[in-house]
């Protein structure tokens, strides 16, 4: 895990250009402290620059940039399956001269080009040079970011969006689209970003830099989705569930080499329970499993999650941890997702790393993507239950407005209302934002936005929203505030649920298995395998940061161009009204601490 800076310009390298890519570098030293290298070629106007975190193969020999004949790689993340694939080349007479997965990262793509990328399982994002051309790639689900802005010198590259916008001076974007995508969902969805010119490498894709410009952009994987089956909904037989179980723990074993201490993070919680259960059992491994106590929120965890790993014979401690609202502000925010971003998990990821130092460890084994990979959200659980009035026709649909009048008088016919009698493309986000989409859709390019969002691709709603969960909120929302929360203090976050053999296994069955029998269902089955059922009933609540704390602190209205002044102030009226509300003026304070921000 480490961070990558690079270079492929369109003219030979000066001395401002390697005097830039050395700032770039230096300021990724927080995600990788344990050293840093760089790779210049003068004539070819390329530069690639690297910060260490030193995880596997610690020695000298294992440090980066790595060049092998002509072939240079910077690289961030770890390749899991390296052993496999080590084994792989040597039988086919390559030589390695190290014990690192970057060495086999970088043979794998001399000795099989571009399709060593099929064979990865792991979390990855790198640059490359061969001479010839540049590489710049990303991995399946986007767990590892990287951003890129192509300008009139050439293209340049970096692990965090902030390096880019400060080194090369980007302007801000929150355009009217880009405005109304961040309000509707949170985050700017990729490839685009907040700031004008920069981009970033979408999931399961590389981008090929020739001369200074992108020539192509590459799309190698694509997350699989099982077909739904016809007539009555079956649930998943146990010699599939065992075959699920046997892809988990070949996931979590490989996710448990290290060279350096490793931890789980655990809670009470379904996913966390089954990797702790899958350590604890079937791998019998000598991990010591850290709860953190947040004594100023609602929700404590310890004493469940204390008896979890009791019962699955896994080593645990509770450790606490500081969440104090008063020292985060919108604009510490801003520094740690580089652009506006309303996923406050991002503190929680911070501090699960800052305990990990605090104790002694490196990496950490999390529970995220199991409900990316099971279905489990319950917005996911709403559209399936629904799913037959969301399948009428718009017209149908909105003809039922004729009840707005009743509104006043029933919950029901309003939430009706709010959440069916919606145009096609607005209806996840209508769900999403509940109860307040009323302000949202009041902002003027919000519906322009929403129908060319989300164009109607004639899959069904219940298991379209499943694949937006996945392919777009998954990265832009949840990884982020995981990579970039835990490596502001150079920690590695492993996530074993998000493994290409899973998913891959997953898409052989009916997806209906997975939303028909509750949410969860197959999660919670397969802890039961782990704990008795009434462990296995029990939900996640995880880290609930004291969010109406922070809004309270707030004092002034915030105010953004692009907003209607109406729609703010009904906004931050609003804003203890409940978690809809919440979330809307989280974006609405982020959008005004972003576009107001005197620049550094």
């Amino acid at each position: 895990m480490c961070g990558v800076f690079g270079m492929f310009l369109s003219r030979p390298l000066r001395e401002d250009d390697i005097a830039l890519g050395r700032q770039g570098n230096e300021l990724l030293a927080h995600r990788g402290p344990d050293g840093q290298g760089e790779f210049f070629d003068i004539g070819d106007g390329v530069y690639l620059g690297h910060r260490r975190l030193r995880i596997i193969d610690l020695s000298e020999r294992a440090k980066q940039p790595m060049t092998r004949g002509k072939t240079t790689i910077c690289y961030n993340g770890e390749i899991y399956n390296y052993a496999e694939l080590g084994a792989d080349l040597a039988a086919a007479g390559v030589c390695l001269g190290t014990s690192s997965d970057t060495e086999v990262l970088l043979q794998g793509w001399l000795h099989w080009g571009p399709a060593v990328l099929d064979r990865l399982d792991g979390m990855f994002a790198f640059a490359l040079w061969d001479g010839a051309t540049g590489i710049l790639a990303a991995d399946l689900f986007g767990e590892k970011p990287l951003y890129y802005s192509e300008t009139e010198d050439g293209v340049y590259a970096a692990s965090e969006i902030k390096v880019l916008a400060e080194l090369l001076g980007s302007a801000q974007a929150l355009d009217e689209s880009r405005l109304a995508a961040f309000m509707a969902l949170g985050f700017v969805p990729a490839p685009e970003t907040a700031y004008r010119g920069i981009k970033r490498v979408m999931p399961g894709t590389y981008l090929i830099v020739q001369d200074g410009k992108i020539s192509k952009t590459v799309k190698y994987w694509t997350t699989p989705s099982g077909e739904p089956g016809r007539g009555p909904v079956q649930q998943l037989s146990e010699k599939a569930l065992d075959r699920i179980q046997e892809a988990l723990v070949l996931s979590v074993s490989r996710r448990l080499v290290s060279d350096v201490p490793l931890c789980l993070f655990g809670s009470s919680g379904v996913d966390s329970s089954l990797v702790a259960g899958i350590i604890g059992r079937d791998l019998g491994a000598d991990i010591e499993m850290l709860t953190i106590r947040f004594k100023d929120t609602a929700v404590d965890e310890s004493v469940e999650a204390a008896a979890m790993a009791r019962d699955v014979g896994v080593e645990h401690r509770i450790v606490d941890g500081v969440a104090q609202p008063q020292d985060v502000g919108w604009n510490s925010l801003l520094d740690l997702f580089g652009q506006p971003n309303d996923n406050m998990s991002i503190l929680a990821s911070l501090q699960l790393a800052e305990v990990a130092r605090e104790n002694g460890y490196v990496v950490g084994l999390v529970g995220s993507g199991g409900d990316e990979a099971f279905y489990g959200y319950l917005k996911q659980q709403f559209f399936w239950r629904h799913r037959r009035i969301m399948a009428l026709p718009e017209p149908v649909r909105l003809a039922s407005r004729i009840m707005s009048p009743l509104a006043p008088f029933s919950s029901r016919i309003r939430l009706f209302l709010d959440l069916v009698a919606v145009p096609d493309g607005e209806r996840y986000i209508a769900v999403k934002n509940q109860p307040a989409y009323r302000a949202l859709k009041q902002i003027p390019s919000m519906k322009l936005w929403a129908k060319y969002a989300f164009a109607e691709t004639g899959t069904p709603l219940e298991f379209e929203v499943p694949r937006i969960e996945r392919d777009c909120v998954l990265p832009g929302s949840q990884l982020d505030s995981l990579d970039l929360g835990s490596m502001h203090v150079g920690v590695e976050l492993r996530t074993p649920f998000l493994s290409r053999g899973l998913f891959e296994l997953l898409a052989n069955y009916d997806p209906r298995s997975f939303l028909a029998f509750g949410q969860k269902s197959i999660g919670r089955r397969l802890v039961a395998r782990y704990l008795p059922k009434s462990g296995a009933a029990n939900g996640k609540k995880g880290f609930v940061f004291p969010l109406d704390q922070l809004l309270a602190a707030s004092m002034r209205e915030p105010s953004v161009a692009g907003l209607p002044a109406t729609v703010s102030s009904e906004i931050w009226k609003n804003r203890f009204s409940g978690s809809g509300w919440g979330r809307l003026a989280v974006r609405l304070a982020q959008a005004d601490a972003f576009v107001n921000r005197t620049p550094a």
